[in-house]
């Protein structure tokens, strides 16, 4: 046989025993099932997002505010673009971005035929995935911002939607060519730093421009058009082809590893267990705790309060960047929010609720051993709520980045004091969010089923709902003070008495939560003796007839 009838034959079989594995996965799907909860979830969503957008009636920006759009919009859209290729490079470096399945991981990818073959659908199949997730992004982006700016709402989503391509496919390529090319992660990360570096320069004036300005410029196309911010297509669309030519240059240890952690990751998600995605999220990333801890600790205070002191100052550097990263962004996002901007603080409440799980590493690992706090005799409920201590002094101090960041949005002496009463809030907010979801932690399904046989089906479902919004939720509580204070302001009363006020609620609010700590356990004994008096009384009454 030869060489071009060889390849033929091969072409024709990976399809084959993709298709196969295809149909036995989706064996005992049912499909109408499965495409009325899409066609629920596409209906919900969208209509959920635009009712949002149409609730959310904020002023037309101020010609001082444009003029500050076109100046630095096109920077800050850059920004966004190095940081989005940053972290392409790092997660190619450790394997990423594809995470096809272990069997053609083990038996295509290690038979003697060309790797490029096998692994291009893939590769397409990726890149139209993060494409698509990025257009998507984008217009919902341009769609929220547009509602502010001059123009026509459609052509600020038309242009969302083509920043969001580029942003996306600048993701793709980095991580793909940075595998191929066997980039070490510490190359990716300079690398990817010195992008970042000159992005916030050119943000902040530093410098005339910064090396993707041309991407946030294609943003503000509704404003002013330019055919210079086509080379950034150009250039990403170049990236991207070059990527494909060189697939069959990837790490098949790595490719391997990544596809295991990746089905792991996927399952812990569909079982709503947030604390096994966060460790599976860790362990594609390569990060582990240090050997040696920042400081050392005495023996002096309650033994628990030291182990969670410990368990703090094992925390990797990157971990570290990443509370500083999500700190700044909730930052930025809180000024926006205080120029006109009410949707951004949501992501200001995802940024303080990504912290508040970042730092209950303490409460986790607790959590994670049950057995080994149930041999001594002391209240699980008093333990957990003294862990609860260190992580929220950490919490605290990881608001500096975010002051300093506003700070350089806003440069005024009111900044750091108004803006250091709003953070406490906002911060402890997610840091309780990420307690309620760290508590809850994965749903058992015998124990779901034994208290949910007394439970009419109408409500399984509005409870389960409720148990995954609740955190977001009180984390969304925490960041919304600062659209009181900017309320105030218009209105002329003192921020500062409404951000103590906020600050005191918040307070309260993180004091229910930390006491609900420590009676849940009660509340979840009364609960299953109801239900226990419940099946007896029914039982006996059965027992009569």
């Amino acid at each position: 046989m030869s060489d071009h009838d060889e390849v033929g034959v091969f072409d024709d079989a990976i399809p084959a025993l993709r298709a196969a594995r295809r149909k036995r996965r989706t064996a005992d799907v049912e499909w109408f099932d499965l495409a009325y909860r899409v066609y629920l979830v596409a209906l919900g969503g969208g209509g959920l997002v635009l009712w949002l957008s149409n609730l959310i009636q904020d002023d037309p920006i101020s010609t001082g505010g444009l003029a500050d759009v076109r100046s630095h919009g096109p920077a800050v859209g850059g920004l966004i673009t190095a940081v989005a290729v940053l972290l392409g490079l790092r997660s190619g470096s450790r394997g990423g971005p594809l995470a096809i399945e272990e069997a053609e991981v083990r038996h295509v990818l290690m038979a003697p035929i060309p790797r490029e073959r096998a692994l291009l659908r893939p590769t397409l199949q990726r890149m139209r995935t993060l494409l698509g997730a990025g257009a998507v992004v984008g217009a919902l982006a341009g769609q929220l911002f547009g509602r502010r700016m001059p123009g026509p709402l459609a052509e600020w989503t038309l242009a969302g939607a083509a920043a969001g391509l580029v942003v996306a496919g600048a993701f793709a390529a980095a991580a793909i060519l940075s595998h191929a090319f066997g980039l070490a992660e510490w190359q990716a990360g300079v690398s990817g730093a010195v992008l970042v570096a000159l992005g916030a320069a050119a943000a902040s004036h530093q410098i005339p421009a910064g090396p993707f300005d041309t991407v946030g410029s294609l943003a503000l196309w509704p404003l002013r058009m330019r055919t210079v911010d086509l080379v950034a297509v150009v250039v990403v669309t170049a990236a991207l082809v070059a990527a494909v030519t060189v697939v069959g240059r990837f790490d098949l240890e790595l490719m391997s590893r990544r596809s295991a952690l990746v089905a792991q990751l996927r399952f812990a998600v569909t079982m709503q267990d947030v604390r096994t995605v966060m460790l599976l999220r860790r362990q594609l990333s390569l990060e582990q705790t240090r050997e040696e801890p920042w400081f050392r600790l005495g023996d002096r205070g309650p033994a628990v309060l030291r182990r969670s002191v410990r368990s703090l100052a094992r925390f990797p550097a990157k971990r570290l960047g990443r509370l500083a990263l999500l700190s700044a962004g909730a930052g930025a996002a809180q000024i926006s929010v205080f120029r006109g901007t009410t949707a951004m603080f949501l992501v200001s409440a995802i940024c303080c609720f990504l912290i508040g799980l970042e730092t209950l590493e303490p409460l986790a690992q607790e959590l994670d051993h049950p057995d080994f706090s149930d041999s001594f005799p002391v209240e699980p409920g008093k333990l957990h709520q003294l862990l609860l201590l260190p992580p929220g002094v950490l919490m605290i101090v990881s608001t500096v980045p975010g002051l300093l960041a506003a700070l350089a949005m806003r440069p005024e002496p009111s900044t750091l004091g108004i803006g250091a009463l709003l953070a406490v809030p906002a911060v402890l907010g997610g840091g309780a969010g990420a307690v309620l979801n760290t508590i809850s932690g994965a749903p058992d399904p015998f124990q779901a089923e034994r208290e949910g046989a007394f439970v009419p089906p109408e409500f399984a479902g509005a409870h389960l709902a409720f148990k995954t919004v609740r955190p977001l939720v009180f984390a969304g509580l925490g960041s919304l003070p600062v659209v009181l204070v900017r309320s105030g302001v218009e209105r002329g009363f003192d921020p500062t008495a409404i951000a103590l006020r906020s600050l005191i609620g918040g307070l309260i609010v993180v004091t229910l939560v930390v006491w609900w700590v420590d009676r849940r356990l009660a509340f979840k004994r009364w609960w299953r003796d109801i239900l226990a008096q419940n099946k007896a009384q029914r039982t006996s009454t059965g027992a009569s007839r």
